[in-house]
């Protein structure tokens, strides 16, 4: 064991003595390194830049669309809704007036869009 120790002891001194010599090769070993190492990461990045990108813009594009479709689904539910009690409540009868009186709105509103379409 106390050879073991001596033998790396011995080392040790051997390497402070040859890192006066070797500390050039050490910092234009150390550049090479960093360069490899830039032109690694710049290749990544530029790869990861022209397939991550836009598939992650598509996907942020498809979530927002599926969010505004969602809200405005809901939104157009409870304007419709609203409008059937406003309906109800101003017209006199039971609530089939009111359904007749938008149903009629809303056939007119697609008769005339029908009409003007372009195909």
């Amino acid at each position: 064991m106390s050879l073991h120790i001596h033998h790396i002891y011995v080392d040790r001194i051997g390497d402070v003595a040859n890192s006066e010599t070797s500390n050039n090769e050490r910092k234009q070993d150390l550049g090479f390194n960093i360069k490899v190492t830039n032109i690694f990461v710049n290749f990544v990045e530029s790869v990861r830049n022209k397939t991550t990108g836009p598939i992650l813009g598509l996907v942020r594009a498809c979530v927002y669309g599926v969010m505004l479709t969602v809200s405005a689904s809901i939104t157009i539910i409870f304007l419709l809704i609203g409008l059937i009690r406003l309906v109800n409540i101003a017209l006199p009868g039971s609530v089939w007036s009111a359904y007749l009186a938008l149903g009629l709105v809303f056939y007119i509103a697609g008769v005339l869009l029908w009409s003007r379409r372009t195909i």
